[in-house]
C-alpha cells in the first residue's frame, strides 16, 4: 500500500510539473519523506520508468525524463481521427446522469477559471473527459485513450497559461454539452474535433 501511495505521489509531482525534466530525484530525501525502504523506493522508481516518466543512470541517478514529443505527436495524429469516434458514440448512449455529472463538472471548471486555479481545471476537464469516454460504452476506445492520460497532463503543466487561455477550452466544453443535451452528432462531432484540434498548436510550444 505505501508503494502505490509513493508511486502515485510523486507521479503526480511530475505531471504538474512540481519536478521538471532533468530534475534530479535524491533518493534518500524521498526515503525519509515518505518513510519508505530503498528496495520499495527502487520498485516505485521501476515502475515510474515503465511509464516513461524517469530515466535511471548508474552514474547520475534518477532523473525526471523529458516530454516524449515524437510519441506526443503520433498520438495527437491517432487521437484526432479517435475523438470523432467518441463524440458519435457518446451522443448515441449518453446517459441522463452522465449528462448531470458533465453540467457540475462544468459548473466546478467555471469556478477555477475565475480563480485561476490552473491545478483545478485540468483536474475538472481530465473529469469531463472521463466522462465523454465513459458515455461511448466503449472500454477499449476508453482504455487506450486514458493511457495516455499522463502524457497530455504533462504538457498542459508545460505551458503557462492565464484565465484567458483556460476559457477558451471551458467554452469548447460547454458547446460539446450543449450538443449532447440536444443529441445533435454533427455538432458535438465537431465541437470535439475542434477543441483536440487545438493541442496541435499547443505542440509547437513544447
Amino acid at each position: 500500500m505505501l508503494k502505490n501511495t509513493v508511486y502515485e505521489a510523486i507521479k503526480q509531482r511530475i505531471l504538474v510539473g512540481h519536478y521538471k525534466a532533468g530534475d534530479l530525484l535524491n533518493e534518500r530525501a524521498l526515503m525519509e519523506e515518505y518513510g519508505i525502504g530503498k528496495s520499495p523506493l527502487r520498485e516505485v522508481f521501476f515502475s515510474l520508468q515503465h511509464d516513461g516518466l524517469i530515466r535511471r543512470y548508474s552514474r547520475i541517478g534518477t532523473v525526471v525524463a523529458p516530454i516524449d514529443t515524437k510519441k506526443l505527436r503520433d498520438v495527437v495524429e491517432v487521437r484526432h481521427h479517435l475523438e470523432a469516434i467518441v463524440a458519435s458514440l457518446a451522443v448515441k448512449r449518453i446517459s441522463d446522469k452522465t449528462l448531470e455529472e458533465m453540467g457540475a463538472g462544468l459548473q466546478r471548471m467555471e469556478d477555477a477559471v475565475q480563480a485561476n486555479d490552473h491545478t483545478a481545471f485540468a483536474a475538472e476537464e481530465a473529469n469531463l473527459h472521463n466522462l465523454l469516454y465513459t458515455a461511448t460504452d466503449n472500454m477499449a476506445l476508453k482504455e487506450f485513450i486514458e493511457s495516455q492520460y499522463s502524457l497530455f497532463t504533462r504538457v498542459w503543466f508545460s505551458v503557462e497559461r492565464s484565465p484567458i487561455d483556460m476559457m477558451e477550452p471551458f467554452k469548447d466544453w460547454q458547446a460539446i454539452y450543449q450538443a449532447l443535451c440536444e443529441k445533435n452528432e454533427k455538432k458535438v462531432v465537431e465541437s470535439n474535433r475542434r477543441h483536440f484540434k487545438k493541442y496541435f498548436n499547443l505542440l509547437r510550444t513544447v
